[in-house]
């Protein structure tokens, strides 16, 4: 049971982490016509459902990571893994532009 809550909070909190840095960057990218906003506020919601889908745990011990982690997870294994590597490249772009353009 113990494990059941820590998975719901970690499931809730992480993504709640990325949607607070991801809805005012998007929402000032639609405001402003700002292209670098919106490709990193589309990043931070990106990684939000990766991170969703399979929750970042810290407390699970090296051995036992595989398994928290298979254990946690929602549908295939690759989804969230392709979805955090798209956010993050997403919110590179998004940096990247902001230099680029000022």
């Amino acid at each position: 049971m113990k494990d059941l809550l820590v998975q719901i909070c970690a499931r809730l909190i992480w993504p709640a982490v990325a949607l607070v840095a991801g809805l005012p960057a998007l929402a000032s990218g639609v405001a402003a016509h700002d292209n670098s906003q919106l490709v990193s506020g589309i990043g931070w919601l990106v990684l939000a459902v990766g991170w969703f889908m399979q929750p970042l745990n810290f407390k699970s011990r090296v051995a036992n990571r595989a398994a928290t982690l298979a254990s946690a997870s929602i549908g295939s294994p690759r989804i969230p893994g392709v979805l955090n590597l798209c956010g993050g490249a997403l919110l590179i772009a998004g940096f990247v532009l902001r230099l680029v353009h000022g």
